[in-house]
């Protein structure tokens, strides 16, 4: 699961650059912490990436508790759990900054 919780994480441009990759002839893709791999791996983190930021947005239109945002397929909860709740937090503030900054609609 990529770590996306670091305060500097920008998940919309996260979003944007995948996008704008899935156009690029890619054959490879080196990572700086897992192994090469082929650009499903892009396609695999833009999905994982767009899931969450509809889960996050689902939770802040909807009222529920930040645990309702859940790890999706094809990345499933990250171990150690701390990997996970930051990711999740970091989400969750970005887009409840982007709503009330008028960026992003509910």
């Amino acid at each position: 699961m990529p770590f996306a919780g670091d305060d500097t994480s920008d998940p919309e441009t996260w979003i944007n650059v995948l996008r704008s990759w899935l156009s690029v002839p890619i054959d490879w893709v080196i990572s700086g912490h897992h192994p090469v791999c082929g650009p499903g791996e892009i396609l695999r983190h833009l999905e994982f990436f767009e899931s969450l930021k509809g889960r996050t947005l689902g939770v802040l239109c909807g009222g529920m508790s930040p645990e309702d945002i859940i790890a999706s397929p094809p990345y499933e909860q990250a171990e150690p759990s701390w990997f996970w709740e930051k990711t999740r937090a970091r989400w969750l503030s970005y887009h409840r900054a982007a709503v009330k900054e008028g960026r992003e609609r509910l």
